[in-house]
């Protein structure tokens, strides 16, 4: 018996061991990051708003599709300029009559009514329209960087301006509910004060995800894979050293006299007056297609052992088109029709070009006015914030009158930094079409 007793008490000691040793790990791990998921950890990377427009040069679908273009439209005008150089064919032909012969045929097109030279210019005029929506995807891609990046700056500010809500909060609710223990205050200022404190950590949560949704949407503009392919570990980016007000500095307004120059320059701009001058060579090529053409040529014929076949001729031939269906007639309507088209279409674009301008400068304008007025509506929300706080510890006034001042705070912030955020991206938008 005293021997199933010491084992019974030896087993005991080794299954407690076994578990504390198991156990001992788990007591020092860290806390999951704020925001992620039981179960889910998160992956910070560390970025500044300059990398993630390089990357976002580097690495954005949009842009490698345009530069793909642009070397289609650069083959397109060699393969045009290419029609200048001769052309050798070789045939190999079998009849009962001559039975196989080989020939070899040079031709060189001397003069082909203007129609190669002005292929050639609308060539170079696609060239040149793809080089420009090439800029202009680039600054589609800056400007959708640095919007998605002001909105992750405001998401994260209005995230911390509810933690700070909800620290201050937690310190009032204690301190009331020591004094109602004390009998100095009524059950239903806590209750209050435990009401607004609940609202407060639901406007957390709904930051933190209105963050990590702006996070997301940074994380597309930029282009950027996943570098984990595990469904547990999120990957989220982290601004360093960016504040809504000191990105406000880094983009000033710009004046409108310059703003008006940009018009010209602009790369959509451009890319529509190429196109007008495309379509315009285009039609020319037709017209050029119903001149004579000249060319000249040299033909080798070589039969085999049983063929009489043997020739050597030059050749210089003149055709002139006299009937073809109308197809040329047709060409040249579509276009006289698609240079009409081109043109109106840049006339579109500069009419809605300068009319965005002027609204964004407007924008812009109206929301310097407004945060400068929600700045004067925030310092009196705090002021009052402060006296009636110091008014509710003193006992002078009661938790509804706290809770008022703490919303119209939060309600001055929050219209602040909206504000804020709305003159920080007008300027962007302005500076992006100014360079």
């Amino acid at each position: 018996m005293s021997r199933l007793i010491i084992l019974q008490r030896f087993f005991a000691l080794a299954v407690f061991l076994f578990t504390g040793c198991c156990a001992l790990p788990l007591q020092g791990a860290a806390p999951p990051e704020r925001g992620a998921a039981e179960g889910e950890s998160l992956n910070i990377i560390r970025i500044t708003l300059q990398e993630c427009l390089e990357i976002a040069q580097r690495a954005s679908p949009g842009l490698l599709a345009e530069r793909c273009k642009v070397l289609i439209s650069k083959n397109n005008r060699r393969e045009a300029e290419a029609a200048f150089l001769p052309g050798i064919e070789a045939r190999l032909t079998h009849s009962n009559t001559y039975g196989s012969y080989l020939e070899v045929e040079g031709s060189w097109l001397l003069f082909g009514g203007m129609e190669r030279v002005y292929n050639q210019m609308s060539g170079r005029c696609g060239e040149q329209v793809q080089e420009a929506m090439l800029d202009y995807a680039r600054r589609s891609v800056r400007i959708s960087v640095l919007e998605a990046a002001a909105n992750v700056l405001l998401a994260r500010r209005m995230a911390d301006n509810a933690l700070s809500a909800i620290e201050a909060l937690e310190a009032q609710v204690e301190q009331c509910s020591r004094e109602l223990e004390a009998g100095k205050v009524a059950r239903s200022s806590l209750m209050e004060l435990q009401a607004e404190l609940g609202e407060e950590r639901m406007a957390h949560i709904e930051s933190l995800g209105n963050l990590r949704n702006c996070n997301i949407r940074l994380m597309e503009a930029i282009g950027m894979e996943r570098k984990s392919s595990s469904v547990a570990l999120r990957e989220e980016i982290y601004l360093e050293d960016l504040e809504l007000e000191g990105l406000l500095q880094e983009y000033p307004l710009p004046s409108y006299e310059h703003l008006c120059q940009s018009v010209d320059s602009d790369p959509e701009i451009v890319a529509c007056r190429a196109e007008s001058l495309r379509q315009e060579y285009s039609l020319k090529a037709a017209y050029g297609a119903l001149l004579p053409k000249i060319s000249a040529g040299y033909l080798y014929s070589r039969g085999a052992s049983n063929s009489p076949i043997m020739e050597r001729r030059w050749e210089i031939k003149a055709a002139i088109p006299i009937f073809n269906g109308r197809s040329a007639s047709l060409a040249r309507r579509n276009a006289a029709l698609n240079l009409e088209i081109s043109r109106r279409e840049l006339q579109q674009k500069e009419l809605a070009l300068q009319s965005r301008l002027e609204e964004a400068w407007n924008n812009a304008i109206t929301a310097e006015a407004k945060v400068e007025a929600a700045k004067e509506r925030l310092r009196a929300a705090e002021e009052a914030l402060r006296c009636a706080t110091l008014r509710f510890n003193a006992g002078s006034a009661n938790g509804m009158e706290y809770i008022v001042s703490r919303s119209s705070a939060r309600r001055a912030r929050l219209e602040y930094d909206t504000n804020l955020c709305k003159l920080l991206l007008n300027r962007m938008l302005l500076q992006c079409y100014c360079k």
